[in-house]
């Protein structure tokens, strides 16, 4: 099996219950949301927060998203991340096929499919 390209990770996520779709967009528009409270990227005068308790409360929020972003994600698509405490079926078919993790020297080409040799 191959790394899974965009069209699948595109499908694996069109497969999912709207619901969910909705829940992961949610997470993921208020972690950018409190990353933009916490003014982290922003230079002083143009952060909205004046207070740094504020800003660093935002920032916690922000870190806190991303993490359940990550874990939301990985459960809902187990062909992409496999089930929890296990590689998905792609890894370990790489892993098989490729017994030596020297080998990157080897020129790679993308593929839809992932990479190839």
């Amino acid at each position: 099996m191959k790394i899974p390209c965009p069209i699948e990770i595109n499908s694996a996520w069109r497969d999912l219950p709207v619901y969910l779709r909705d829940h992961i967009g949610f997470i993921a528009l208020d972690m950018v949301f409190q990353g933009f409270l916490s003014g982290q990227a922003y230079a002083p005068e143009d952060r909205v927060l004046p207070s740094d308790d504020d800003r660093w409360e935002a920032y916690d929020r922000e870190c806190q998203r991303l993490t359940e972003l990550y874990r939301t994600v990985e459960s809902v698509l187990p062909g992409l991340f496999g089930p929890e405490g296990e590689n998905p079926t792609w890894a370990e078919a790489q892993c098989k096929s490729s017994p030596r993790s020297s080998d990157y020297t080897t020129p790679v080409t993308q593929s839809c499919g992932g990479l190839d040799r």
